[in-house]
Formats: structure tokens, C-alpha cells, sequence
């Protein structure tokens, strides 16, 4: 089986999204405990209170974990850890809006780079990841994404 990097990148934007989809509290201070208040029978308060959730993404399966895990320990088989930030960092993906949490800009400015060349970093780095992994980890990979999906 032959990836390709656009596959791969499109795998751990999958894993990126799944993983931060995941519950759990965020390390944060406690807030005030508040005890909920009696139902409201009045239409316009219901619709007011349920237009201010925010919404939420999928909670992912336990499959999907195992498999998220897996597809981000991928660029691991880079050689510089530089790369390796890059394409973590680029495979951060918001669950719900499918934008990327970090900017070409945004990880150039935290490596001290231009934006072209963590570009180039990251599409070498991609094609790294598929010439160090072998081919029946990308097999096995892909059989886990055919059950789950």
C-alpha cells in the first residue's frame, strides 16, 4: 500500500482532531460551585439559555483513541525533533470548525523560522515519515480506519 503525503497528512489531522475531541478538564482553577437553578417554563428564556451553549465536539470511541494514538507516533521516525514539533503541531486540528489550531505563521514564529521553510520542513518531513515507516504499519493502519469508519 502506498500513501501518499497528502494521505498522511490527512491521517494525523484525523488523529489531531480525535485527540482533542477527547473529555477531560483542561488543568485550570476551580470555579465556584453552582447549584442549578429551577426550569423556566418561559419559551424565550429556554431558547435564550440554549443559543449561549457552546458547541460541542464527538466524544471519540475507545478505537478511535488507540488508533489516534498510533497515527501520531508516526513522525516519530523523523530524525530532527524540529520536524517532528512541525508536524505535530500542523496536525492540530479544531474538531468542530476543521481549521488548524496553529498557522504556518503561528509555528514559524514559535521555531524562529520563516514560513516558507517550515513549509518545506514539513513536506520533507512527511515524506520522511513514509520512507523510514514500513509498509505493513501503514497496512494495518488503514484496515483499523476501514473498521472504525
Amino acid at each position: 500500500m502506498h500513501l501518499t503525503p497528502v494521505e498522511l497528512q490527512t491521517w494525523l489531522e484525523w488523529a489531531g482532531a480525535r485527540l482533542i475531541a477527547m473529555p477531560g478538564g483542561r488543568i485550570k482553577p476551580e470555579g465556584p460551585r453552582v447549584i442549578w437553578p429551577d426550569y423556566s417554563q418561559e419559551i424565550f428564556e429556554v431558547l435564550d439559555f440554549r443559543g449561549n451553549v457552546r458547541a460541542k465536539a464527538a466524544i471519540p470511541s475507545g478505537m478511535e483513541i488507540s488508533l489516534a494514538e498510533k497515527v501520531m507516533l508516526l513522525p516519530n521516525v523523523c530524525e530532527s525533533h524540529i520536524t517532528r514539533q512541525i508536524l505535530h503541531k500542523r496536525a492540530q486540528v479544531d474538531p468542530i470548525t476543521g481549521r488548524y489550531r496553529n498557522s504556518w505563521s503561528k509555528i514559524a514564529a514559535s521555531l524562529h523560522c520563516g514560513k516558507e521553510a517550515i513549509k518545506i520542513r514539513h513536506k520533507k518531513g512527511l515524506l520522511e515519515v513514509l520512507s523510514e515507516t514500513p509498509e505493513p504499519t501503514f497496512y494495518q493502519l488503514s484496515l483499523t480506519f476501514c473498521q472504525i469508519l
